[in-house]
């Protein structure tokens, strides 16, 4: 008798896929309704309804993200690097970001958790890994 697997059939693994994705977008949303700087600027406004527009552009989420920081508002600059992060697991750049805006959050063990992965990622390279012990020989 042959078992059925979700994960060894191509239709269900991309839906699986498109859910989380559609998650991250439900969760960038709702952090975004509830951002505070980056509501109240025009530009962030801007980045924010082009990155809805096209949600896999990394180039236009990664805007939005920079803005957001720039703006102090580093809720709303987490949710759309979490969703890259899905789409991109490898990307140590990625997880330095997150664990630096959880560190200005105070959120400092997923700070660091996230740190520690930076540095040890496949794409980890000596700024990266500079960055990242910085950040943790602050904690």
């Amino acid at each position: 008798m042959r078992r059925f697997s979700l994960t060894s059939h191509p239709v269900v693994a991309a839906l699986a896929v498109w859910a989380v994705l559609m998650l991250g977008i439900l969760w960038q949303s709702i952090a975004h309704a509830e951002a505070g700087a980056a509501l109240r600027d025009p530009e962030a406004d801007r980045l924010y309804q082009q990155l809805m527009a096209y949600p896999g552009d990394q180039e236009k989420t990664l805007a939005y993200a920079n803005r957001a920081s720039q703006l102090g508002d580093y809720e709303a600059a987490v949710a759309p690097l979490e969703r890259l992060l899905i789409v991109n697991p490898t990307s140590s750049k990625l997880r330095l970001e997150l664990g630096i805006l959880y560190y200005l959050l105070g959120s400092k063990e997923v700070s660091k958790t996230y740190l520690q992965e930076a540095k040890t990622g496949a794409t980890a390279n000596p700024d990266i890994i500079k960055q990242a012990d910085s950040y943790l020989s602050r904690m």
